[in-house]
């Protein structure tokens, strides 16, 4: 069974494959398999690793989220001088995203041993 097949059954048949893309058949139990898949995405093996995060990337365009940077949008307003007395949201940002990064090493961290 190769790294792609291993994954598939991983997520219980919550999605399918069909012609290289993904199409999502239960949102709620995907909801629920999306841990190990991005346990596998950072931890798992070269091929396991970037079928891993081929299939998150694929799974998000499927259920339309994109990748967004708050910083880039500000930074663009800015230059269009839309952003008039704006508070930048940097510093409670920045403490969300070590917040979570804490939170998903010890949940790593708690598979590992």
């Amino acid at each position: 069974m190769n790294a792609m097949q291993a994954l598939l059954e991983s997520l219980q048949n919550s999605i399918v494959l069909r012609n290289q893309r993904v199409e999502v058949r239960d949102e709620q139990k995907l909801l629920t398999r999306m841990d190990g898949l991005a346990y596998e995405a950072v931890l798992g093996d070269g091929e396991t690793k970037a079928a891993a995060r081929w299939l998150i990337w694929e799974i998000a365009q499927t259920l339309d989220i994109r990748p967004a940077s708050i910083n880039e949008t500000l930074t663009i307003a800015s230059y269009r001088s839309e952003r008039r007395a704006v508070a930048s949201p940097r510093r409670p940002v920045r403490s969300i995203a070590r917040s979570l990064a804490g939170n998903c090493l010890i949940s790593i961290l708690s598979r590992l041993t």
